[in-house]
Formats: structure tokens, sequence, C-alpha cells
């Protein structure tokens, strides 16, 4: 497999993952809801959902000053 391939894969996987991901947490927080609780649905939903999304922001905003760095230099 040519390097072509492996960077169009890599950069496949990551959505791919981000669906699956989300997928998982939809259908969790829903059986959550139907079988436990209600309120825990909301406990689930506040860990499943704003944490992700948080950690991505900060895996963005480190990306972005890495390249600013190597461009620097």
């Amino acid at each position: 497999m040519n390097r072509v391939w492996k960077k169009f894969f890599r950069k496949l996987a990551e959505p791919v993952v981000i669906m699956a991901y989300v997928s998982f947490a939809i259908v969790l927080i829903m059986w959550t809801a139907a079988n436990v609780s209600e309120g825990m649905a909301l406990v689930v939903f506040c860990i499943m959902v704003p944490i992700p999304v948080f950690a991505y922001l900060i895996r963005d905003m480190w990306r972005d000053a890495k390249r600013e760095v190597e461009w620097e230099n």
C-alpha cells in the first residue's frame, strides 16, 4: 500500500470513528432513558457529548499552535 492510500485511510478513519461514537452515544442515551431513568440519561448525555467536544477542540487548537510554530521556524 503506497503513502497516498495510507494517508487517505487515516483521513477517512476520523469521520467514521466520529459517526460511530455519535451513534453509540445516541443509542446509549436512549437505552438509559428507557431502561434506567431519565435523570441518568441526562447524566450520560452530559458525559458523552460535551467532554469529547472539548477534547476535540483542545486537539484542534494544539494542532494549530504546532503548525504556527513550524511555520515560524
